[in-house]
């Protein structure tokens, strides 16, 4: 009995480690599309992917935006699992990058 009670407070501790991402864009529809990632629970998004310059490192949500270039290094730094992205424009450029990468409608 006293087993059981151990192996029932350690699977208490473990908690469900959401998968991290970020998302291509900072426009309204990328974050409606943060806002249902974050309910859904099943990713944690990281950065925003911004090219504008007013808006570098300031937070959305409690993601950062971020530029295009710093992208690789993100992905390396964070470990992120996936890039979500809701315009086709935006990922002409991307580089090879380990992650998947999500077509997505907001």
């Amino acid at each position: 009995m006293k087993q059981i009670g151990r192996v029932l407070s350690v699977l208490a501790g473990l908690r469900y480690k959401p998968r991290r991402a970020i998302i291509l864009g900072a426009e309204p529809r990328e974050y409606k599309l943060y806002n249902r990632l974050q309910s859904e629970g099943e990713y944690d998004v990281l950065f925003f992917i911004d090219e504008e310059p007013w808006s570098h490192r300031s937070q959305l949500g409690h993601a950062q935006l971020r530029y295009p270039s710093e992208l690789p290094a993100l992905c390396e730094n964070h470990q992120i699992d996936a890039i979500f992205y809701c315009d086709d424009s935006r990922v002409e450029a991307l580089p090879e990058l380990r992650c998947k990468v999500v077509k997505t409608e907001a």
